[in-house]
């Protein structure tokens, strides 16, 4: 089935577990609650897709496009999302273990989504909302957090080194043991952030609000 036209398609509820779907055009399709565990989905066109429920766990979607895609409740755990494009998407999801490294995630909506232990290394974050997303553990390293939302965000043993935040708004989030070497801070907003064990060496901080920060040693 790969390289299929299924544009515009209703595959709600569709079994498409262990399929092989690279280079195929869901652009716009009802894809709700459908099951693609373990699909083959490398540079697939997802745009404008209806994915709220779908199950994608393990699957394989390097550089797939999910652009205005709507992931909400989707299941992405262990998927291999590397170099995918997730720009503006809803991903109001579970995706612990997640690769999205070199993923575009930029405008993308996260609020609260679970991302624990996921790659982000190189993934662009420009302006994502993350609200108490948690991403405990995670590898954010090189990524580009540039403005956006991570207040209350739980990013405990995350690691951010050389991470570009710039402006970025860390309220009340949880960095206790991140590692933020490198990490470039300025005009970030980490007031109440707990930031005890955080490692902030060589840090660029200029500008940046720590007031009521737990565990900040200027």
């Amino acid at each position: 089935m790969s390289n299929a036209n299924c544009h515009g398609a209703n595959l709600q509820d569709a079994d498409l577990s262990d399929a092989m779907l690279d280079g195929t055009d869901f652009t716009d399709a009802n894809c709700k609650d459908a099951n693609f565990d373990r699909a083959s989905l490398t540079m697939s066109n997802l745009t404008g897709a209806y994915l709220a429920g779908a199950v994608l766990v393990g699957s394989d979607c390097y550089e797939a496009n999910f652009t205005d895609a709507d992931l909400s409740d989707a299941d992405l755990s262990d998927a291999s999302l590397e170099s995918s494009n997730f720009t503006r998407a809803k991903l109001v999801s579970h995706l612990p273990n997640a690769n999205l490294d070199c993923a575009d995630l930029s405008h993308a909506t996260l609020t609260g989504a679970v991302l624990v232990d996921a790659l982000l290394s190189y993934a662009d974050l420009t302006r994502a909302a993350l609200h108490r997303a948690n991403l405990a553990g995670s590898d954010l390293s090189e990524a580009t957090l540039k403005e956006a939302s991570l207040k209350e965000a739980d990013l405990s043993g995350a690691n951010l080194e050389h991470a570009i935040l710039e402006g970025a708004d860390l309220e009340g989030a949880n960095l206790a043991g991140a590692n933020l070497q490198h990490a470039k801070l300025e005009r970030a907003n980490l007031a109440g952030a707990n930031l005890e064990g955080a490692n902030l060496k060589d840090a660029s901080v200029s500008g940046t609000n720590f007031d009521g920060a737990i565990g900040y040693q200027n």
